[in-house]
């Protein structure tokens, strides 16, 4: 995943399949590439430094399971801490044989 201080959020629109769902912590579920993209696009003004370390792959046939751990910092009313956490997703490959991303899930620590 691009890194969310790029300010280029229009990079994610092609990591997502079009039914991709999104699911943040304390929101509801975003679905399709441009909501996604907006999701992050809502936050990522505060979000500096984000890293993202991949923890494990497991390939299923067409799809694959991948886990990772992020750290970032998060700036709110100009105050900065450090946050971490975990994401998991779902992998789908796609006709072309492209890996795009069907489910994402993200919690802080």
């Amino acid at each position: 995943m691009p890194p969310l201080t790029a300010q280029d959020f229009d990079a994610l629109l092609p990591l997502y399949t079009a039914d991709g769902r999104l699911l943040p912590p304390g929101a509801q579920p975003v679905t399709g590439p441009l909501a996604i993209r907006d999701f992050f696009a809502g936050r990522g003004r505060s979000v500096r430094d984000h890293k993202l370390e991949l923890v494990d792959v497991l390939p299923i046939g067409n799809y694959a399971y991948t886990t990772s751990h992020f750290t970032a910092t998060l700036v709110v009313n100009e105050k900065a801490a450090s946050i971490s956490g975990s994401t998991v997703r779902l992998l789908e490959r796609q006709p072309d044989g492209q890996w795009k991303i069907k489910s994402h899930i993200f919690v802080k620590e």
